[in-house]
């Protein structure tokens, strides 16, 4: 006999739970990943007005720019390994149980992930 184990109605519950909280802990990876993000692109930017008003010589505020786009990959990095660990924790709970809460978390990390990808694309061609 193959299929999932009957669970009742208080391990449906606990799992439900844990699935929560581990939404929770992605979302918290999300935030994260977001702000790295959105500090490398500022640090870019702000070197980048900085450097055209100071008439600077070229060269001379190049590390400003890699350090904004290695915050910028960083954030990509952190949500990328998130959204693995909540598919591996997913397939484990799956495995055992049977069934799974449905959670639109992979697919916010995935989004702000692109987002990422996209915006380090467009810093990366014009450094």
């Amino acid at each position: 006999m193959t299929g999932a184990p009957q669970l009742d109605d208080a391990l449906w519950q606990a799992i439900q739970r844990t699935c929560l909280a581990y939404d929770r802990t992605m979302m918290a990876w999300v935030r994260t990943a977001t702000a790295l993000m959105s500090f490398g692109f500022t640090i870019y930017k702000f070197f980048e007005i900085e450097s055209e008003q100071a008439q600077a010589p070229p060269g001379l505020l190049p590390g400003a720019a890699q350090f904004g786009s290695l915050m910028i990959v960083i954030g990509i990095v952190v949500a990328v390994i998130a959204a693995i660990e909540q598919v591996r924790f997913l397939r484990r709970v799956q495995a055992e149980y049977g069934r799974v809460p449905s959670s639109p978390t992979n697919v916010i990390a995935t989004i702000v992930g692109v987002v990422g990808l996209s915006g380090l694309a467009v810093v990366l061609l014009r450094l």
